[in-house]
């Protein structure tokens, strides 16, 4: 724990995990700095719903509700096992990041809906999570991997 700075050090990616008495910007911008890649978005975009289906579900009919809600968390940890390789932000508060998951699934159907509703932007040039362009999260997403990655020693001779 860092007290000066109200931060502890993450498990997952070397990134700062805001202290539980930080403002909910900054325990945003921490979950969206564990949510970088397109697959990792993917996985969210179907999962966190699910979820969220699934609770009031799973006391009316659990039959129906358990297993949706645990193929949803499925979809979720393997989008962070396979794709962006670290735990999820849920293991560092539950409540808070469950908060700030069903937010950030908020802020990328917002995202999404936007570019449908503006045709004459194209992907290329869009500067949405999802886009493909220079403007896009696409070179924060690059800088960030490249900040979490190990420095490469040149090979000798």
């Amino acid at each position: 724990m860092n007290n000066r700075r109200g931060t502890r050090e993450s498990r997952s990616a070397g990134e700062r995990v805001p202290d539980r008495a930080a403002p909910f910007a900054e325990k945003m911008a921490y979950y969206r700095s564990q949510h970088t890649g397109r697959a990792i978005r993917l996985s969210h975009l179907v999962g966190i719903p699910g979820v969220a289906f699934a609770l009031p579900v799973v006391f009316v009919r659990p039959r129906l509700g358990l297993p949706v809600f645990a193929a949803s968390w499925a979809v979720q940890v393997a989008g962070h096992v396979l794709f962006e390789h670290n735990r999820p932000a849920l293991t560092e508060g539950p409540l808070t990041y469950q908060l700030c998951g069903l937010a950030f699934w908020c802020e990328e159907v917002a995202d999404l809906l936007a570019a449908q509703r503006n045709p004459t932007v194209s992907r290329a040039t869009a500067s949405g999570p999802w886009a493909a362009g220079p403007g896009s999260n696409r070179a924060r997403i690059r800088a960030a991997r490249l900040r979490r990655a190990p420095a490469r020693r040149p090979a000798p001779g």
